[in-house]
């Protein structure tokens, strides 16, 4: 009746009124290994701590397992300590525990099953031994519940090995494309959405497997820009279900976001995130934040800063940029990882070139 209060509409898009998600602070630093040095990669783990894996003194493979959401104290492990954990990836298996992918000193790309949280005990298996030396790889867990991995060689080439079980003790590759560095996701179909360098054209292109094993894909070309583009990309699946792509324009040295359009990312919206005169874009990695909204860490290798992007829209047509941690020589190429702990906010994890140290901030 006259003054009553008339039915709800309908809800608009929850991302409109997000408050912002604080960056860390340099006063949330903490170090976590002063021999920690190189190729750090993170994941949460499924007890809600940050689990790291970094290349220690010697290239040995080293496990962080955080205590605390703010990584104040971790249980360290020598995971591998005559093959060295060079360029390593984790993740968290389907039994919800670390699995990760390194190249050892022969060359060869493995996967380390961890028995325990902290990897303590763990089981390790190659997965391509071949003439060509690996040397990167990025790794996720099929909708199948099998790890899979994408990497790049020295060839040139990008390939992509299937587990065929949990511990990965049989697997099978296949040749993906012509490229240089890889990040991996898992589609809303189930399926592995890959984005990478294209060899030659130097374009950012976004592979969409047809099946678990990536036996057949969708390659695309999602910026053709005349400049080189496409490395140091990191990839996740947004809140729409569709791939967000943070990538680098190593011609300008400036950031750069493109969303996916579609599962198959045959059409992308392309944004400039930091446009900055300074070199910034060197090891991005993008999470999501609790809203949906992607979060991105990356280097400002001219100021020296680790920099904290925080996307306003899925797209991130808008975000909010801060540098973060002012000590010298942050955050050289593929030293940084950021996720989102289950207190809701940001954690990084990072290598620190002037004194070897590997940090972590919340």
């Amino acid at each position: 009746g006259p003054g009553g209060n008339g039915p709800a509409g309908p809800q608009g898009p929850h991302w409109t009124a997000i408050p912002f998600v604080t960056p860390p602070k340099d006063n949330d630093r903490v170090t976590v290994d002063v021999a920690g040095y190189a190729y750090v990669d993170m994941a949460i783990g499924s007890d809600g701590m940050p689990v790291i894996s970094y290349a220690g003194a010697g290239d040995d493979l080293w496990v962080a397992h955080c205590s605390d959401v703010r990584c104040s104290g971790s249980v360290k492990t020598l995971v591998a300590a005559t093959t060295p954990g060079n360029r390593s990836a984790i993740t968290v298996g389907s039994d919800g525990l670390p699995v990760i992918s390194y190249i050892d000193a022969a060359g060869d790309l493995l996967v380390v099953h961890c028995g325990t949280l902290d990897c303590s005990a763990s089981t390790s298996n190659a997965i391509d031994a071949g003439s060509s030396v690996p040397l990167d790889s990025a790794i996720a867990i099929g909708s199948d519940g099998w790890p899979v991995v994408a990497y790049y060689e020295n060839s040139g080439n990008i390939w992509v090995a299937h587990c065929s079980d949990l511990l990965c003790a049989t697997s099978t590759k296949l040749l993906l494309d012509v490229g240089i560095g890889a990040s991996i996701a898992i589609g809303t179909d189930g399926f592995p959405l890959i984005s990478y360098s294209s060899g030659g054209s130097a374009d950012l292109r976004v592979a969409h497997c047809g099946d678990s094993a990536c036996t057949s894909s969708v390659k695309t070309s999602v910026d053709t820009s005349a400049n080189n583009v496409g490395m140091d990309s990191s990839i996740v699946i947004g809140l729409d279900g569709l791939g967000v792509i943070s990538y680098r324009d190593s011609t300008t040295a400036n950031l750069w976001v493109a969303h996916c359009d579609n599962l198959d990312c045959t059409a992308a919206t392309k944004v400039l995130v930091d446009g900055s005169a300074n070199d910034v874009g060197q090891s991005s990695s993008m999470t999501l934040d609790p809203y949906g909204l992607p979060v991105i860490a990356y280097a400002d290798q001219t100021a020296h800063t680790l920099v904290f992007a925080h996307c306003m829209t899925p797209s991130c047509a808008t975000a909010i940029v801060r540098p973060i941690d002012l000590a010298p020589n942050i955050g050289q190429a593929k030293n940084i990882s950021v996720e989102v702990g289950v207190d809701g906010l940001p954690v990084l994890a990072y290598a620190v070139s002037w004194d070897n140290d590997l940090r972590a901030l919340h």
